[in-house]
Protein backbone atom coordinates (compact mmCIF):
# COMPACT_ATOMS: atom_id res chain seq x y z
CA UNK A 1 0.00 0.00 0.00
CA UNK A 2 0.95 3.25 -0.62
CA UNK A 3 0.52 6.27 0.85
CA UNK A 4 1.92 9.97 0.46
CA UNK A 5 4.40 8.69 -1.94
CA UNK A 6 5.40 5.82 1.06
CA UNK A 7 5.26 2.63 0.61
CA UNK A 8 3.52 0.99 3.47
CA UNK A 9 3.64 -2.95 4.95
CA UNK A 10 1.93 -4.57 7.27
CA UNK A 11 3.83 -7.46 9.14
CA UNK A 12 2.11 -10.54 10.51
CA UNK A 13 2.32 -10.53 14.51
CA UNK A 14 5.45 -12.31 15.87
CA UNK A 15 6.73 -12.86 19.25
CA UNK A 16 4.99 -10.17 20.59
CA UNK A 17 1.43 -11.44 20.79
CA UNK A 18 2.77 -14.86 20.96
CA UNK A 19 4.37 -14.00 24.40
CA UNK A 20 0.66 -12.21 24.85
CA UNK A 21 -0.87 -15.18 24.35
CA UNK A 22 1.38 -17.67 26.59
CA UNK A 23 0.87 -14.85 29.20
CA UNK A 24 -2.61 -15.30 29.25
CA UNK A 25 -2.76 -18.48 29.43
CA UNK A 26 -0.66 -18.78 32.06
CA UNK A 27 -2.51 -16.67 33.92
CA UNK A 28 -5.71 -18.25 33.22
CA UNK A 29 -3.85 -21.67 34.86
CA UNK A 30 -3.65 -19.33 37.87
CA UNK A 31 -7.08 -18.65 38.15
CA UNK A 32 -8.06 -21.93 37.71
CA UNK A 33 -5.81 -22.80 40.15
CA UNK A 34 -7.09 -20.49 42.53
CA UNK A 35 -10.82 -21.28 41.93
CA UNK A 36 -9.81 -24.90 42.72
CA UNK A 37 -7.74 -23.91 46.32
CA UNK A 38 -10.89 -21.62 46.78
CA UNK A 39 -12.58 -24.84 46.44
CA UNK A 40 -10.54 -26.89 48.69
CA UNK A 41 -8.96 -29.82 46.08
CA UNK A 42 -6.25 -31.58 47.11
CA UNK A 43 -4.96 -31.20 43.86
CA UNK A 44 -4.75 -28.07 43.37
CA UNK A 45 -2.58 -27.53 46.71
CA UNK A 46 -0.39 -29.73 44.83
CA UNK A 47 -0.56 -27.72 41.87
CA UNK A 48 -0.26 -24.36 43.63
CA UNK A 49 3.07 -25.81 45.65
CA UNK A 50 4.89 -26.30 42.73
CA UNK A 51 3.99 -23.09 41.14
CA UNK A 52 5.11 -21.62 44.00
CA UNK A 53 8.17 -23.35 44.46
CA UNK A 54 9.19 -22.76 40.96
CA UNK A 55 9.01 -18.69 42.00
CA UNK A 56 10.93 -19.12 44.41
CA UNK A 57 13.64 -21.00 42.73
CA UNK A 58 13.54 -19.02 39.61
CA UNK A 59 13.49 -16.19 41.96
CA UNK A 60 16.95 -17.42 43.49
CA UNK A 61 18.16 -17.34 40.20
CA UNK A 62 17.04 -14.25 38.80
CA UNK A 63 18.74 -12.80 42.30
CA UNK A 64 22.05 -14.10 41.56
CA UNK A 65 21.67 -12.79 37.80
CA UNK A 66 20.58 -9.06 39.37
CA UNK A 67 23.47 -8.61 41.47
CA UNK A 68 25.89 -9.68 38.55
CA UNK A 69 23.78 -7.38 36.05
CA UNK A 70 23.69 -4.34 38.83
CA UNK A 71 27.44 -4.61 38.61
CA UNK A 72 26.88 -3.34 34.66
CA UNK A 73 23.66 -0.86 35.26
CA UNK A 74 24.49 0.33 38.48
CA UNK A 75 21.48 0.96 40.74
CA UNK A 76 18.92 -0.02 37.83
CA UNK A 77 19.89 -3.55 39.08
CA UNK A 78 19.12 -2.69 42.75
CA UNK A 79 15.34 -2.89 41.23
CA UNK A 80 15.94 -5.71 39.77
CA UNK A 81 17.19 -7.60 43.24
CA UNK A 82 14.04 -5.75 45.00
CA UNK A 83 11.85 -7.27 42.82
CA UNK A 84 13.36 -11.06 42.83
CA UNK A 85 13.47 -10.91 46.48
CA UNK A 86 9.52 -9.34 46.34
CA UNK A 87 9.19 -12.88 44.19
CA UNK A 88 11.12 -15.20 46.71
CA UNK A 89 9.22 -13.69 49.58
CA UNK A 90 5.89 -13.87 48.10
CA UNK A 91 6.29 -17.58 46.54
CA UNK A 92 7.70 -18.23 50.60
CA UNK A 93 4.38 -16.89 51.95
CA UNK A 94 2.14 -18.86 49.37
CA UNK A 95 3.51 -22.33 50.35
CA UNK A 96 3.58 -21.57 54.16
CA UNK A 97 -0.36 -20.47 53.58
CA UNK A 98 -1.15 -23.59 51.73
CA UNK A 99 0.49 -25.72 54.30
CA UNK A 100 -0.82 -23.60 57.14
CA UNK A 101 -4.87 -23.91 55.84
CA UNK A 102 -4.18 -27.81 55.44
CA UNK A 103 -4.01 -28.23 58.54
CA UNK A 104 -7.24 -27.05 59.98
CA UNK A 105 -10.12 -25.97 57.84
CA UNK A 106 -12.00 -23.26 58.33
CA UNK A 107 -13.65 -22.00 62.01
CA UNK A 108 -11.49 -24.57 63.77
Amino acid sequence: MEMFGVKQTIEAPGFASLGAILGFGIAAFRVVVGADLAARLEFARGVANFLAGLSVIFGLFGLAGSFVGSLFVGPWGLLLVLLNTVDIISGAMRIYLIGETEKRGPNS
